[in-house]
Protein backbone atom coordinates (compact mmCIF):
# COMPACT_ATOMS: atom_id res chain seq x y z
CA UNK A 1 0.00 0.00 0.00
CA UNK A 2 3.07 2.35 -0.45
CA UNK A 3 2.94 4.62 -3.53
CA UNK A 4 4.55 8.06 -4.09
CA UNK A 5 1.18 9.82 -3.90
CA UNK A 6 0.21 8.44 -1.01
CA UNK A 7 -0.38 11.46 1.47
CA UNK A 8 -3.04 12.41 -0.88
CA UNK A 9 -7.09 12.95 -0.50
CA UNK A 10 -8.84 13.47 2.88
CA UNK A 11 -10.80 9.70 2.65
CA UNK A 12 -8.35 7.56 2.88
CA UNK A 13 -10.07 4.26 1.87
CA UNK A 14 -7.62 2.06 0.21
CA UNK A 15 -8.65 0.79 -3.27
CA UNK A 16 -7.04 -2.13 -5.34
CA UNK A 17 -6.62 -2.76 -9.15
CA UNK A 18 -7.75 -5.77 -10.56
CA UNK A 19 -4.00 -6.74 -11.26
CA UNK A 20 -3.73 -6.31 -7.59
CA UNK A 21 -2.02 -3.04 -7.21
CA UNK A 22 -3.50 -1.12 -3.93
CA UNK A 23 -3.49 2.75 -3.84
CA UNK A 24 -3.92 4.47 -0.30
CA UNK A 25 -6.79 6.56 -1.55
CA UNK A 26 -8.83 6.97 -4.27
CA UNK A 27 -6.74 10.05 -5.09
CA UNK A 28 -3.63 9.08 -4.99
CA UNK A 29 -4.79 6.07 -7.89
CA UNK A 30 -5.98 9.19 -9.55
CA UNK A 31 -2.95 11.37 -9.17
CA UNK A 32 -0.74 7.95 -10.32
CA UNK A 33 -3.12 7.27 -13.82
CA UNK A 34 -3.87 10.32 -14.92
CA UNK A 35 -1.19 13.20 -13.58
CA UNK A 36 -3.99 14.98 -11.34
CA UNK A 37 -6.39 14.67 -9.37
CA UNK A 38 -10.09 13.75 -10.76
CA UNK A 39 -13.12 11.70 -10.37
CA UNK A 40 -12.67 8.92 -12.72
CA UNK A 41 -11.39 6.21 -10.43
CA UNK A 42 -14.58 6.76 -7.61
CA UNK A 43 -16.86 6.98 -10.46
CA UNK A 44 -15.53 3.55 -12.00
CA UNK A 45 -15.98 2.04 -8.36
CA UNK A 46 -19.13 2.88 -7.97
CA UNK A 47 -20.56 2.55 -11.84
CA UNK A 48 -18.50 -0.62 -11.49
CA UNK A 49 -16.70 0.11 -15.03
CA UNK A 50 -13.16 0.29 -16.18
CA UNK A 51 -10.88 3.39 -15.94
CA UNK A 52 -7.70 3.62 -17.32
CA UNK A 53 -7.98 -0.09 -18.39
CA UNK A 54 -9.15 -1.33 -14.93
CA UNK A 55 -11.59 -2.11 -12.66
CA UNK A 56 -11.73 -1.01 -9.31
CA UNK A 57 -12.64 -1.53 -5.84
CA UNK A 58 -12.36 -0.11 -1.85
CA UNK A 59 -9.92 -2.52 -0.51
CA UNK A 60 -12.16 -3.75 1.92
CA UNK A 61 -14.99 -4.99 -0.26
CA UNK A 62 -12.26 -7.26 -2.02
CA UNK A 63 -12.90 -9.33 1.69
CA UNK A 64 -9.58 -8.11 3.42
CA UNK A 65 -10.43 -6.37 7.15
CA UNK A 66 -8.07 -4.75 8.66
CA UNK A 67 -6.82 -6.23 12.17
CA UNK A 68 -8.85 -4.71 15.39
CA UNK A 69 -7.64 -2.01 16.93
CA UNK A 70 -6.00 -2.53 20.32
CA UNK A 71 -7.10 0.21 21.65
CA UNK A 72 -10.96 -0.03 21.18
CA UNK A 73 -10.21 -3.99 22.60
CA UNK A 74 -8.96 -2.53 26.11
CA UNK A 75 -11.90 -0.24 26.24
CA UNK A 76 -14.36 -3.23 26.06
CA UNK A 77 -12.58 -5.03 28.25
CA UNK A 78 -12.51 -1.96 30.53
CA UNK A 79 -16.59 -1.69 30.06
CA UNK A 80 -16.43 -4.88 30.80
CA UNK A 81 -14.56 -5.52 34.20
CA UNK A 82 -17.11 -2.26 35.02
CA UNK A 83 -20.55 -3.82 34.07
CA UNK A 84 -19.55 -6.76 36.12
CA UNK A 85 -18.51 -5.08 39.12
CA UNK A 86 -21.90 -3.41 39.03
CA UNK A 87 -24.12 -5.86 38.79
CA UNK A 88 -21.69 -9.30 40.36
CA UNK A 89 -19.39 -7.25 43.26
CA UNK A 90 -17.66 -10.55 43.96
CA UNK A 91 -16.41 -10.29 40.74
CA UNK A 92 -14.77 -7.47 39.68
CA UNK A 93 -11.06 -7.40 39.98
CA UNK A 94 -10.32 -11.36 41.47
Amino acid sequence: MYDIYGGLGSNRRPVIRDDGKVYDSVQSANMAMYGYVGDSISRAIRSGRKAKGHYWKFYEEKGAKRSSNPSMLALLFVVITILMSIFEPSYAFA
